[in-house]
Protein backbone atom coordinates (compact mmCIF):
# COMPACT_ATOMS: atom_id res chain seq x y z
CA UNK A 1 0.00 0.00 0.00
CA UNK A 2 0.80 3.87 -0.98
CA UNK A 3 1.56 4.62 2.58
CA UNK A 4 1.50 8.42 3.90
CA UNK A 5 4.37 7.64 6.01
CA UNK A 6 6.40 7.02 2.65
CA UNK A 7 5.41 10.60 1.92
CA UNK A 8 5.81 11.68 5.46
CA UNK A 9 10.12 10.43 5.17
CA UNK A 10 10.64 11.67 1.86
CA UNK A 11 9.23 15.12 2.80
CA UNK A 12 10.72 15.23 6.15
CA UNK A 13 13.99 14.30 4.73
CA UNK A 14 13.58 16.73 2.31
CA UNK A 15 13.12 19.21 5.15
CA UNK A 16 15.92 18.14 7.04
CA UNK A 17 18.49 18.37 4.31
CA UNK A 18 17.68 22.01 3.35
CA UNK A 19 18.17 22.86 7.38
CA UNK A 20 21.78 22.91 6.32
CA UNK A 21 21.28 26.12 4.46
CA UNK A 22 21.59 29.49 5.68
CA UNK A 23 18.26 31.02 7.02
CA UNK A 24 17.50 32.76 3.42
CA UNK A 25 15.66 28.85 3.11
CA UNK A 26 13.11 29.63 5.97
CA UNK A 27 10.46 30.20 3.91
CA UNK A 28 11.54 26.91 2.03
CA UNK A 29 11.37 24.61 4.91
CA UNK A 30 7.75 26.51 5.35
CA UNK A 31 6.63 25.71 1.85
CA UNK A 32 7.83 21.76 2.18
CA UNK A 33 6.38 21.69 5.29
CA UNK A 34 2.86 22.46 4.11
CA UNK A 35 3.88 20.09 1.85
CA UNK A 36 4.08 17.18 3.62
CA UNK A 37 0.60 17.73 5.69
CA UNK A 38 -1.34 18.24 2.44
CA UNK A 39 0.44 14.98 0.77
CA UNK A 40 0.28 12.98 3.36
CA UNK A 41 -3.80 13.94 3.54
CA UNK A 42 -4.45 13.44 0.14
CA UNK A 43 -2.06 10.33 -0.43
CA UNK A 44 -3.21 8.47 2.19
CA UNK A 45 -6.59 6.52 1.21
CA UNK A 46 -5.31 5.87 -2.14
CA UNK A 47 -6.10 1.91 -2.08
CA UNK A 48 -3.45 -1.19 -2.26
CA UNK A 49 -1.79 -1.20 -5.68
CA UNK A 50 -1.66 -4.95 -5.73
CA UNK A 51 -5.30 -5.13 -5.39
CA UNK A 52 -8.33 -4.85 -7.56
CA UNK A 53 -9.72 -1.53 -6.88
CA UNK A 54 -13.61 -1.60 -6.97
CA UNK A 55 -15.45 1.10 -8.67
CA UNK A 56 -16.02 2.84 -5.68
CA UNK A 57 -12.52 2.83 -4.65
CA UNK A 58 -11.62 4.23 -8.35
CA UNK A 59 -14.17 7.07 -8.09
CA UNK A 60 -12.39 8.04 -4.60
CA UNK A 61 -8.78 7.81 -6.10
CA UNK A 62 -9.96 10.52 -8.82
CA UNK A 63 -11.63 12.52 -6.52
CA UNK A 64 -8.74 12.77 -4.20
CA UNK A 65 -6.53 13.22 -6.80
CA UNK A 66 -8.52 15.88 -8.37
CA UNK A 67 -8.48 18.05 -5.16
CA UNK A 68 -4.91 17.81 -4.68
CA UNK A 69 -4.52 19.47 -8.37
CA UNK A 70 -6.93 22.19 -7.58
CA UNK A 71 -4.42 22.60 -4.11
CA UNK A 72 -1.22 22.48 -6.72
CA UNK A 73 -2.96 25.18 -8.45
CA UNK A 74 -3.23 27.43 -5.67
CA UNK A 75 0.45 27.47 -5.03
CA UNK A 76 3.50 28.50 -6.12
CA UNK A 77 7.48 28.08 -6.00
CA UNK A 78 8.89 24.51 -4.76
CA UNK A 79 5.79 24.18 -3.06
CA UNK A 80 4.08 23.78 -6.30
CA UNK A 81 6.55 21.60 -7.85
CA UNK A 82 6.36 18.96 -5.35
CA UNK A 83 2.71 18.79 -5.68
CA UNK A 84 3.45 17.89 -9.86
CA UNK A 85 5.78 15.04 -8.45
CA UNK A 86 3.59 13.53 -5.92
CA UNK A 87 0.93 13.87 -8.79
CA UNK A 88 3.40 12.14 -10.93
CA UNK A 89 4.18 9.36 -8.27
CA UNK A 90 0.93 8.72 -7.86
CA UNK A 91 -0.06 7.95 -11.58
CA UNK A 92 2.92 5.86 -12.39
CA UNK A 93 2.59 3.68 -8.78
CA UNK A 94 -0.79 2.93 -10.04
CA UNK A 95 0.08 2.33 -13.63
CA UNK A 96 -2.42 5.11 -14.79
CA UNK A 97 -2.43 5.11 -18.83
CA UNK A 98 -3.13 9.29 -18.14
CA UNK A 99 0.18 9.36 -16.49
CA UNK A 100 1.52 10.34 -19.98
CA UNK A 101 -0.24 13.92 -19.42
CA UNK A 102 1.14 14.20 -15.79
CA UNK A 103 4.09 13.70 -17.37
CA UNK A 104 3.89 16.26 -19.80
CA UNK A 105 2.72 19.09 -17.03
CA UNK A 106 6.11 18.39 -14.65
CA UNK A 107 8.45 18.82 -17.63
CA UNK A 108 6.63 22.16 -18.03
CA UNK A 109 6.26 23.19 -14.64
CA UNK A 110 9.08 21.59 -12.73
CA UNK A 111 12.45 22.38 -13.76
CA UNK A 112 15.03 19.70 -14.20
CA UNK A 113 17.10 21.59 -11.63
CA UNK A 114 14.23 22.30 -9.05
CA UNK A 115 15.52 20.84 -4.97
CA UNK A 116 11.97 19.22 -4.92
CA UNK A 117 13.51 16.47 -7.03
CA UNK A 118 15.55 15.31 -4.01
CA UNK A 119 12.42 14.25 -2.06
CA UNK A 120 11.45 12.32 -5.25
CA UNK A 121 14.61 10.51 -6.49
CA UNK A 122 13.71 7.39 -7.91
CA UNK A 123 10.75 9.18 -9.75
CA UNK A 124 13.40 10.68 -11.77
CA UNK A 125 15.22 7.51 -12.84
CA UNK A 126 11.45 6.68 -13.95
CA UNK A 127 11.22 10.13 -15.80
CA UNK A 128 14.22 9.36 -17.60
CA UNK A 129 12.71 5.66 -18.85
CA UNK A 130 9.58 7.05 -20.04
CA UNK A 131 9.87 10.71 -21.08
CA UNK A 132 11.33 9.42 -24.87
CA UNK A 133 8.52 7.63 -25.40
CA UNK A 134 5.93 10.35 -24.66
CA UNK A 135 8.03 13.56 -26.54
CA UNK A 136 11.05 12.21 -27.79
CA UNK A 137 13.88 14.01 -28.34
CA UNK A 138 12.67 16.97 -27.11
CA UNK A 139 12.78 14.68 -23.83
CA UNK A 140 16.50 14.35 -23.89
CA UNK A 141 17.29 18.51 -22.56
CA UNK A 142 15.46 17.61 -19.60
CA UNK A 143 16.76 14.42 -18.87
CA UNK A 144 20.29 16.03 -18.92
CA UNK A 145 19.05 18.57 -16.81
CA UNK A 146 18.18 15.96 -13.96
CA UNK A 147 21.40 14.57 -14.46
CA UNK A 148 22.42 17.98 -13.40
CA UNK A 149 20.82 18.30 -10.47
CA UNK A 150 22.01 19.19 -7.48
CA UNK A 151 20.81 16.03 -5.45
CA UNK A 152 23.51 12.97 -6.03
CA UNK A 153 20.22 10.92 -5.49
CA UNK A 154 18.96 12.22 -8.26
CA UNK A 155 21.43 11.79 -10.61
CA UNK A 156 22.56 8.60 -9.33
CA UNK A 157 18.54 7.36 -10.20
CA UNK A 158 19.13 8.56 -13.97
CA UNK A 159 22.60 6.94 -14.20
CA UNK A 160 21.05 4.12 -13.30
CA UNK A 161 18.54 4.33 -16.51
CA UNK A 162 21.62 5.36 -18.45
CA UNK A 163 23.38 2.07 -17.25
CA UNK A 164 20.20 -0.28 -18.78
CA UNK A 165 21.15 1.96 -21.84
CA UNK A 166 24.32 0.92 -22.01
CA UNK A 167 24.37 -2.75 -21.53
CA UNK A 168 21.15 -2.53 -24.15
CA UNK A 169 23.69 -0.76 -26.37
CA UNK A 170 26.38 -3.24 -25.63
CA UNK A 171 28.77 -0.91 -24.40
CA UNK A 172 30.19 -3.60 -22.05
CA UNK A 173 33.24 -1.86 -20.55
CA UNK A 174 31.22 1.49 -19.86
CA UNK A 175 28.37 -0.22 -18.57
CA UNK A 176 30.93 -2.14 -16.29
CA UNK A 177 32.19 0.85 -14.86
CA UNK A 178 28.84 2.10 -13.90
CA UNK A 179 27.59 -0.47 -12.40
CA UNK A 180 30.79 -0.69 -9.83
CA UNK A 181 30.57 2.53 -8.67
CA UNK A 182 26.63 2.72 -8.49
CA UNK A 183 26.45 -0.35 -6.35
CA UNK A 184 29.30 0.98 -3.79
CA UNK A 185 26.89 4.16 -3.33
CA UNK A 186 23.68 2.89 -3.77
CA UNK A 187 23.59 -0.68 -3.44
CA UNK A 188 20.11 -0.83 -2.88
CA UNK A 189 19.15 0.66 -5.81
CA UNK A 190 16.64 -1.52 -7.66
CA UNK A 191 17.68 -1.01 -10.83
CA UNK A 192 21.21 -2.93 -10.02
CA UNK A 193 19.76 -6.07 -9.65
CA UNK A 194 18.20 -6.40 -13.01
CA UNK A 195 21.78 -4.22 -14.31
CA UNK A 196 23.76 -7.16 -12.91
CA UNK A 197 21.66 -10.06 -14.50
CA UNK A 198 21.43 -7.76 -18.09
CA UNK A 199 25.68 -7.56 -17.71
CA UNK A 200 26.21 -10.96 -16.95
CA UNK A 201 24.46 -11.98 -20.26
CA UNK A 202 25.88 -9.40 -21.87
CA UNK A 203 29.88 -10.45 -21.41
CA UNK A 204 28.42 -13.88 -23.55
CA UNK A 205 26.94 -12.14 -26.54
CA UNK A 206 28.48 -9.58 -29.32
CA UNK A 207 29.76 -6.48 -27.73
CA UNK A 208 31.30 -3.30 -27.84
CA UNK A 209 35.10 -4.01 -27.90
CA UNK A 210 34.24 -7.63 -28.56
CA UNK A 211 35.94 -9.09 -31.55
CA UNK A 212 33.68 -9.39 -34.46
CA UNK A 213 32.88 -13.13 -34.95
CA UNK A 214 34.17 -13.82 -38.63
CA UNK A 215 31.30 -15.48 -41.25
CA UNK A 216 30.73 -16.65 -44.88
CA UNK A 217 28.10 -15.23 -46.71
CA UNK A 218 27.59 -15.67 -50.56
CA UNK A 219 27.30 -12.21 -52.45
CA UNK A 220 24.10 -12.31 -53.78
CA UNK A 221 24.26 -10.26 -56.87
CA UNK A 222 27.51 -12.69 -57.83
CA UNK A 223 27.22 -15.93 -55.87
CA UNK A 224 31.46 -16.50 -57.00
CA UNK A 225 31.60 -13.84 -54.64
CA UNK A 226 32.08 -14.48 -50.97
CA UNK A 227 32.13 -11.99 -47.93
CA UNK A 228 34.11 -12.76 -45.06
CA UNK A 229 35.27 -10.76 -41.69
CA UNK A 230 38.67 -10.85 -43.84
CA UNK A 231 36.63 -9.35 -47.15
CA UNK A 232 36.62 -5.73 -45.29
CA UNK A 233 39.94 -6.02 -43.11
CA UNK A 234 40.97 -2.37 -42.74
CA UNK A 235 38.01 -0.68 -43.79
CA UNK A 236 34.60 0.13 -41.34
CA UNK A 237 31.82 -2.50 -42.26
CA UNK A 238 28.47 -2.09 -41.29
CA UNK A 239 26.33 -5.24 -40.74
CA UNK A 240 22.83 -4.21 -41.58
CA UNK A 241 20.20 -7.42 -40.88
CA UNK A 242 17.32 -6.35 -42.35
CA UNK A 243 14.60 -7.61 -44.10
CA UNK A 244 12.49 -6.33 -47.18
CA UNK A 245 8.70 -7.04 -45.09
CA UNK A 246 10.61 -5.20 -41.97
CA UNK A 247 8.90 -1.49 -42.09
CA UNK A 248 11.22 -0.33 -39.73
CA UNK A 249 14.22 -1.28 -41.63
CA UNK A 250 12.99 -0.01 -44.85
CA UNK A 251 12.49 3.11 -42.93
CA UNK A 252 16.42 3.21 -41.48
CA UNK A 253 17.59 3.19 -45.84
CA UNK A 254 17.50 6.60 -45.94
CA UNK A 255 19.81 7.24 -43.13
CA UNK A 256 22.03 4.25 -44.47
CA UNK A 257 22.06 5.57 -47.96
CA UNK A 258 23.43 8.96 -46.48
CA UNK A 259 26.14 7.77 -44.51
CA UNK A 260 27.54 5.57 -47.48
CA UNK A 261 27.36 8.11 -49.54
CA UNK A 262 29.02 10.51 -47.41
CA UNK A 263 31.59 7.87 -46.10
CA UNK A 264 32.18 5.03 -48.62
CA UNK A 265 35.29 6.71 -50.11
CA UNK A 266 36.87 7.28 -46.76
CA UNK A 267 36.72 3.55 -46.27
CA UNK A 268 33.52 2.73 -44.95
CA UNK A 269 31.57 -0.20 -46.45
CA UNK A 270 28.10 -2.00 -45.91
CA UNK A 271 27.19 -5.44 -45.90
CA UNK A 272 23.10 -5.95 -45.99
CA UNK A 273 22.05 -9.03 -44.77
CA UNK A 274 18.26 -9.88 -45.65
CA UNK A 275 16.39 -12.65 -43.58
CA UNK A 276 13.83 -12.65 -45.89
CA UNK A 277 11.85 -15.89 -47.24
CA UNK A 278 14.03 -16.02 -50.63
CA UNK A 279 16.98 -14.66 -52.38
CA UNK A 280 14.27 -13.64 -55.40
CA UNK A 281 12.02 -11.51 -52.85
CA UNK A 282 15.30 -9.19 -52.08
CA UNK A 283 16.54 -9.22 -55.59
CA UNK A 284 12.89 -7.85 -56.64
CA UNK A 285 13.39 -5.34 -54.10
CA UNK A 286 16.08 -3.96 -55.24
CA UNK A 287 15.93 -3.99 -58.91
CA UNK A 288 12.02 -2.29 -58.12
CA UNK A 289 13.54 0.91 -57.16
CA UNK A 290 12.00 1.41 -53.89
CA UNK A 291 14.84 2.31 -52.50
CA UNK A 292 18.48 3.05 -53.42
CA UNK A 293 21.38 0.61 -51.86
CA UNK A 294 24.04 0.88 -53.81
CA UNK A 295 26.44 -1.64 -51.46
CA UNK A 296 27.04 -4.78 -50.77
CA UNK A 297 23.90 -7.52 -50.38
CA UNK A 298 24.09 -11.36 -49.26
CA UNK A 299 21.03 -13.91 -48.67
CA UNK A 300 20.84 -14.98 -44.60
CA UNK A 301 18.33 -17.63 -45.48
CA UNK A 302 15.17 -18.31 -44.73
CA UNK A 303 13.98 -16.69 -41.57
CA UNK A 304 17.65 -15.65 -40.83
CA UNK A 305 18.31 -18.30 -38.42
CA UNK A 306 21.94 -19.71 -40.35
CA UNK A 307 25.09 -19.58 -38.00
CA UNK A 308 25.77 -15.70 -39.00
CA UNK A 309 22.82 -15.01 -37.62
CA UNK A 310 23.10 -17.16 -34.43
CA UNK A 311 27.02 -15.85 -33.68
CA UNK A 312 25.71 -12.32 -33.95
CA UNK A 313 22.64 -12.87 -31.46
CA UNK A 314 20.17 -11.19 -34.27
CA UNK A 315 16.55 -11.47 -32.38
CA UNK A 316 15.03 -9.12 -34.85
CA UNK A 317 15.32 -6.29 -38.23
CA UNK A 318 16.92 -3.98 -38.03
CA UNK A 319 19.97 -5.08 -36.10
CA UNK A 320 23.49 -3.71 -37.18
CA UNK A 321 26.79 -3.74 -35.67
CA UNK A 322 29.86 -1.48 -36.92
CA UNK A 323 33.09 -2.97 -37.13
CA UNK A 324 36.35 -1.09 -37.45
CA UNK A 325 39.43 -2.05 -39.15
CA UNK A 326 41.00 -4.25 -36.72
CA UNK A 327 37.81 -6.36 -36.77
CA UNK A 328 36.60 -5.14 -33.28
CA UNK A 329 32.74 -4.12 -32.62
CA UNK A 330 32.59 -0.32 -31.99
CA UNK A 331 28.91 0.56 -32.06
CA UNK A 332 25.90 -1.88 -32.67
CA UNK A 333 22.01 -1.17 -31.09
CA UNK A 334 20.25 2.38 -30.93
CA UNK A 335 23.54 4.24 -31.45
CA UNK A 336 23.16 3.28 -35.01
CA UNK A 337 19.40 4.07 -35.83
CA UNK A 338 18.08 7.19 -36.83
CA UNK A 339 19.62 10.49 -37.03
CA UNK A 340 22.52 8.65 -34.67
CA UNK A 341 24.04 6.51 -36.92
CA UNK A 342 25.20 9.60 -39.33
CA UNK A 343 26.50 10.74 -35.54
CA UNK A 344 28.24 7.71 -34.19
CA UNK A 345 30.15 6.91 -37.93
CA UNK A 346 31.02 10.66 -38.02
CA UNK A 347 32.75 10.44 -34.28
CA UNK A 348 34.55 6.66 -35.01
CA UNK A 349 35.50 8.39 -38.65
CA UNK A 350 36.58 11.82 -38.52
Amino acid sequence: MFKRTAIASVVAGLALSMSAFSGDFDYVLEDMAAVKKQIEAKISIVPDKKTQMTIAQQLDFEVELQSLMEMQAQTVGLEAEAYRLAELKLYMDYQNKKFKKVLKKVVNDVPASSYAWSAFPELAGSVAIHLPKVINQKAMPYIDGLRSNSSADVVAHVEGVDLLYMIFNGQLPKAEATYDRLSKTYPDMAVLEQAKQQLEHLRTKPHVGKEAMDFSVANLQDESETFSLDSFKGKYVLLDFWATWCGPCVKELPNVLTVYNQYHDQGLEILSLSGDQSPEDVLEFLDGGEAEMPWNHAFLGAGGKPQMAKDYQVRGFPTMFLIDPEGKIVAMGDSLRGHKLNETISKLMN
